[in-house]
């Protein structure tokens, strides 16, 4: 049985990639509160404790909608340690024990489409595609793929916005996650982008 780890899945997208793995037949554990990725040293001794794990997925986020001059350096510095400083922690934990296995980093199109009172929050996915454009050349000699995925505004409780039905669904992503652990080990697994079909224009 195949074994994945999967950051904030007690609810949203995280919740809905772990049904969807477990749908497969996967065996998926949460890293999820009280647990901390803020934590390297947690991180460490929860995949230390699995041991071989064949995907690690990265969604634990946080966004806060809050005008930049109004931001204060708190919540700056928390957004950045959970959104980006997680990932970091989540994926040099789980590398020991990821040969042949797969790294998907749950980023937004927040990093390339800013929005405003998102500051702290586009920036930090702007890091998390980066950094994940980092992982798949430096882990690649591991035999390890890195993948990142961009969704557009998702029907979640993430920062408190009332979803619209035109909005993205948790399993939209779960998805694309499927899809790219599906591709042949041959192919990259590289930068998926999803956005909804019906937005309205105006």
């Amino acid at each position: 049985m195949k074994k994945a780890i999967v950051t904030g899945a007690s609810q949203g997208i995280g919740r809905a990639i772990k049904l969807r793995l477990e749908s497969e037949g996967w065996e998926v554990h949460n890293f999820s509160l009280p647990a901390d990725v803020r934590d390297y040293a947690q991180c460490k001794s929860f995949c230390d404790f699995l041991g071989h794990v064949d995907l690690l997925v990265n969604n634990a986020a946080i966004c806060k909608l809050t005008p930049f001059d109004q931001i204060e350096p708190d919540e700056w510095r928390e957004t950045i340690d959970i959104n980006v400083t997680g990932v970091y922690n989540m994926s040099r934990a789980a590398v020991p024990h990821l040969t042949d296995g797969d790294i998907i980093n749950i980023s937004s199109r927040a990093a390339v489409y800013a929005h405003p009172n998102h500051a702290a929050y586009c920036a930090s996915k702007a890091a998390v595609m980066s950094l994940s454009e980092v992982m798949s050349m430096d882990l690649r000699k591991d035999g390890i793929r890195v993948g990142y995925i961009l969704p557009g505004v998702v029907a979640t409780r993430l920062a408190g916005i009332e979803p619209k039905e035109w909005f993205l669904q948790p399993e939209d992503v779960a998805e694309a996650v499927m899809a790219m652990v599906n591709l042949p080990r041959r192919a990259s697994l590289g930068r998926v982008e999803i956005k909804p079909s019906f937005q309205p224009f105006k």
